[in-house]
Order: C-alpha cells, then sequence, then structure tokens
C-alpha cells in the first residue's frame, strides 16, 4: 500500500495519457513476440468513430483468442516482474505473486494507484486484456454455457463488491454477506469460471466469445479473428480485428451515431493517483 502522503491525485487526461503509454507498451510486446491482439469494447468504437477515446470515456479494453492469450501471459517479461517493476501484469494465472482473481489480465502502471469506494482491491491504472475462447456451437449446449458463465459472472463481480458508509437493514447486510462469501471463495469461482471457458477447444466449434465481455452480443464465428488491420487511436496505429464493423454492429447496433446527450456519460468510479519523485 502507497502512503497517502506520498500521492498526487491525476485529472482525466493524466489518465488518458497513462493508458496510451500502457496500451504502447502492450502493443510493442505483441509485435515482438508474434502475438495478435485487437482493441475491444468501448475502444474499439472510439478508433473506428472518434480516433481515439470516446469523448465521455477514459479505459482501454483489448482482446486476445485463447492461442494469443496464453502465450502473452507466460511471456518472460511478465514472469520476471516484481512489486518495483515499473509496469505488472496481473492475471490468475500468476496469483500466488499478483493475487489477482480475475479471468481476464490487467497490464497496470505501477507508479499509480487507483482508489475506488466499490471495490475491495487497489492497484495501478490498467489495460484490461480479455480472452476470445471456443464455445459450443449445438443449441442446447450453447445455452447451457451461457447459463453457467451468467452465474459464475456474477458471482465474481459481487466478490469484487464492498459498500462502506451506508445505511445498514436486514437486506443491505445480507447483500453484503453474500458478497463477503464470494470474496472468500474468489479464487475457486475464477477457477471454476476459467475451466468452463477454456474447455471448448477451438477447432471443435465455429463459435467464438469474450470472456467477461457482453456475453452472446460478443458471440462470433472465430474466422472474424482470422485477419487483423490498424486502426488509429490517439494518432498511434494499434491492432484490430480486419471485420471490426461487424463487430460493432452486433455489441453496439448503430455505432456510428452518437447516443442521446444524456446517454454520453462515463462510468469513472475511481480516482488515480500518481507517485509523487
Amino acid at each position: 500500500m502507497i502512503d497517502d502522503n506520498s500521492l498526487i491525485e491525476m485529472s482525466v487526461e493524466e489518465i488518458r495519457q497513462c493508458l496510451v503509454r500502457l496500451l504502447c507498451r502492450l502493443d510493442s510486446i505483441c509485435r515482438e513476440n508474434n502475438i495478435q491482439y485487437s482493441l475491444a469494447h468501448g475502444t474499439l468504437l472510439g478508433a473506428a468513430r472518434h480516433r481515439g477515446f470516446i469523448p465521455w470515456d477514459d479505459d482501454i479494453d483489448v482482446m486476445m483468442t485463447a492461442e494469443n492469450y496464453r502465450k502473452f501471459i507466460s511471456l518472460p517479461c511478465f514472469q520476471s516482474a516484481d512489486k518495483n517493476s515499473e509496469i505488472v501484469l496481473l492475471s490468475f494465472e500468476n496469483k500466488e505473486q499478483t493475487r489477482c482473481y480475475y479471468p481476464f489480465s490487467k497490464l497496470t502502471d505501477n507508479m499509480t494507484l487507483i482508489k475506488t469506494k466499490f471495490l475491495r482491491d487497489e492497484s495501478g491504472i490498467w489495460i484490461d486484456i480479455f480472452p476470445v475462447t471456443a464455445i459450443p456451437d449445438k443449441p442446447r449446449q450453447y445455452r447451457y454455457y451461457f447459463i453457467k458463465m451468467q452465474i459464475m459472472h456474477r458471482l465474481l463481480s459481487a466478490s469484487h463488491r464492498y459498500r462502506g458508509n451506508i445505511d445498514w437493514n436486514p437486506v443491505t447486510w445480507v447483500k453484503q454477506a453474500v458478497c463477503n462469501v464470494c470474496y472468500i471463495k474468489r479464487f475457486f469461482l475464477t477457477k471454476i469460471m476459467k475451466e468452463i471457458a477454456f474447455s471448448v477447444p477451438w477447432d471443435s466449434t465455429d463459435l467464438v466469445s469474450v470472456l467477461w465481455g457482453y456475453g452472446e452480443k460478443e458471440t462470433f464465428s472465430k474466422s472474424l479473428f482470422d485477419r487483423y488491420t490498424e486502426l488509429e487511436f490517439e494518432g498511434m496505429k494499434f491492432m484490430a480485428i480486419s471485420k471490426y464493423e461487424t463487430y460493432l454492429t452486433s455489441v453496439y447496433e448503430k455505432w456510428r451515431e452518437l447516443p442521446p446527450v444524456e446517454d454520453q456519460v462515463g462510468h469513472h468510479y475511481y480516482t488515480a493517483y500518481k507517485r509523487k519523485t
């Protein structure tokens, strides 16, 4: 834990600059090691529509096929990192060192710190890295898969939550008690969720989905991840799936149009700090 006296609060612009630096680092590492990735979610939408951040957004997401994801998290540069490293990869596969219990990975800036009222754990500013895994293509197995994943998603989401300074009553007490149990079992829950997600062999089906993403809206033919291109994001070029318009239409429908003004709000729920130098 960093002493509060050694912290300087960061502006939204400083947070964005830090995120772009992380993305540049990820891009460099991937290109050096022949690993393909794609911008994802609002980051891909921002690149396609704004050539950068969505004006009211302040995070970065990328996605990788299961094979690329395994290669990435196994790179020696991440295995040798320690708590004093400038960049740290938080992954469940390295949970003994990072205590990470997410079913995806986070590339973090260790010179910063995120504080939030509603999440239990603190880390540096991060980029989320989501694996793309094969899913069953037979209707009954497909439906059962997403039911299981939705249950696991809710339980793990509950494990992250902690609400302080609220009016305690029987309902909120029960909710927090459930969250506490899920938190105690968080590593077990993540293990089960990842086993489900990676249980289907890539070559046994035509369907894939983004783990911890938008569920069935992020279900595609795996051919979507056969080819990659580059898109501009904040003045630089980064990898993206060539058929990114297919992805964006599935996830956001009329993605070329701006949402109503009242919906142009971010999900900024934290305060970011950098260390004094």
